[in-house]
């Protein structure tokens, strides 16, 4: 089935925010205004997790360079497993999350060049008085397949 068709529930399925052990909170944006997409993707740092459903996605994780890489993977983790719990139980369908995979900036824009995301959410990692954001990208693994050939 295309994710499309789906968009609205895997967008319903991602997180709204959760506690972040003794590291501060991780909250959903409410409005977006920015991505790190159209300001500086070539500042970040993007870890996948392949979804494995009735259509293979990625979950991607986007986060600035300068973060600490480890923790923000384990954040990745933390969002792409309770995605994945609320997706299933929402769609009646097994699902299987791969482990984090890091994915190159030059690959993830081929990829969204190719296929666009199906939906995307912006994060705030509040810590310390001070507010660092990350994003999330659904793509369809099919924009992966496309990109292979491409070169540019």
């Amino acid at each position: 089935m295309n994710l499309k068709v789906k968009s609205d529930l895997i967008h319903k399925a991602l997180p709204e925010g959760f506690p972040f052990y003794e590291l501060g909170i991780v909250t959903a944006e409410s409005a977006i205004k920015t991505t790190l997409i159209e300001n500086s993707i070539k500042n970040c740092i993007a870890i996948g997790f392949r979804i494995y459903w009735d259509t293979d996605a990625w979950f991607i994780v986007l986060f600035q360079q300068e973060r600490d890489k480890s923790l923000y993977t384990e954040m990745g983790n933390i969002l792409a497993s309770q995605f994945a719990a609320r997706l299933s139980k929402d769609d009646d369908q097994g699902l299987v999350i791969s482990p984090p995979q890091n994915i190159s900036i030059f690959l993830l824009k081929k990829w969204i060049k190719t296929s666009p995301p199906i939906t995307q959410k912006n994060y705030w990692h509040l810590f310390k008085g001070k507010t660092y954001p990350l994003q999330i990208l659904i793509l369809d693994a099919d924009g992966e397949k496309n990109s292979e050939g491409d070169n540019a």
